[in-house]
């Protein structure tokens, strides 16, 4: 009985470490589902302009960049947003982002009051490129509508199909710039179908940038979030 005993623990702590080891690998590899080398985590909401949403335990919402944006405009030097305690609704402008003259305007995905800042990204911005869902959050907002207004956005196992026709819809879009801008990277550029790459938007001019915000940060899209 004794010997029943022992083998019966030894097997039960086997089974114990066995269990933990499969949820420590699954948590390793598959933290957030991967579209074309974007990140899309898993219980974020999306919004059309590529602004991420994240609902807080209290209620408030933390808001960010999407990493298919964040890679494509590469070095993002100002951020400048509405001063905070401020009142938006959805679709105002919430924040600009800046890379020398050039200028990108961010509506807002909800109404509400502008809570917090993230001091620390509007210090020093290297968390929106490396960490741009956690560490790279860029204000919270108490959300007065979200009951309604969440329903407009879509979790991120709605989003792949929707960024991966971003993605497509981006290449033409910089095919048809009559510009001769070099976006070679590793032997694969964006002209022989290679997926957009970090700060491939950096070389272009502010008429580039000006034409994608009108197409692809508008309120509403022409490439609707398939749901």
């Amino acid at each position: 009985m004794v010997a029943l005993f022992i083998i019966s623990t030894f097997l039960c702590f086997i089974l114990v470490d066995y269990i933990l080891h499969h949820r420590k690998q699954q948590k390793i590899q598959s933290p957030a589902l991967v579209s074309e080398k974007f990140l899309i985590p898993r219980g974020y909401f999306f919004s059309p302009n590529h602004l991420w949403v994240h609902l807080l335990p209290s209620g408030n919402a933390q808001i960010g960049i999407d990493d298919f944006l964040q890679k494509i405009i590469g070095t993002i030097e100002h951020i400048h947003l509405v001063p905070n305690n401020s009142f938006v609704r959805k679709g105002e402008p919430l924040m600009e982002v800046a890379q020398g003259e050039k200028t990108m305007t961010f509506t807002s995905p909800l109404t509400g009051r502008i809570s917090m800042q993230n001091k620390e990204i509007l210090e020093a911005r290297t968390s929106l490129s490396s960490d741009p869902y956690f560490a790279g959050w860029i204000l919270e907002i108490i959300p007065e509508h979200i009951g309604e207004e969440i329903k407009s956005l879509s979790l991120a196992e709605q989003v792949e199909q929707w960024l991966k026709n971003e993605i497509s819809r981006f290449r033409d879009f910089i095919a048809h710039q009559q510009t001769q801008l070099a976006y070679a990277h590793n032997g694969i550029t964006m002209f022989d179908g290679g997926i957009p790459i970090n700060g491939v938007l950096q070389n272009a001019d502010k008429k580039i940038w000006s034409e994608f915000e009108q197409q692809f940060l508008a309120t509403e899209p022409k490439n609707e979030i398939v749901q």
